[in-house]
């Protein structure tokens, strides 16, 4: 080797070989990121659902090529989604169970009623 060159010259970072996209992956992600999502409309089914699809579709696209970092994403959004989704349905059942009962009556029936006088007063509000 001569004083004039490069000893770096063959390890140019601009020089990488160009990443395979996995789409499996990148479908898992988004599984994932929907199933996320539909929990804050109470919509645990589906939540359940798309959290399986989210785990079951990076477990696929293992197959392709090592399991890369949306696909780890996604399990763990599908997991997360799973949990929250069987907290959330044990939680609707415990609050439909709380107000069918009878002696719970009068608590609903009186907070039924300052939801309904709230909503009067802010749609007095923007009739203003």
């Amino acid at each position: 080797m001569t004083e004039f060159e490069n000893p770096y010259q063959n390890q140019n970072p601009y020089n990488r070989a160009p990443k395979k996209k996995n789409g499996f992956a990148t479908a898992a992600l988004c599984s994932g990121i929907f199933a996320i999502l539909n929990l804050c409309c109470f919509n645990f089914p589906s939540c359940i659902i798309l959290g399986v699809g989210a785990i079951s579709i990076a477990i696929i696209s293992k197959k392709e090529a090592p399991m890369t970092r949306p696909a780890k994403t996604a399990v763990v959004l599908g997991v997360i989604a799973i949990i929250l989704g069987v907290v959330e349905f044990f939680y609707s059942l415990w609050l439909s169970d709380l107000i069918k009962d009878p002696a719970n009556i009068a608590m609903v029936n009186q907070l039924v009623e300052q939801v309904q006088g709230e909503m009067a007063a802010q749609a007095d509000k923007f009739k203003k």
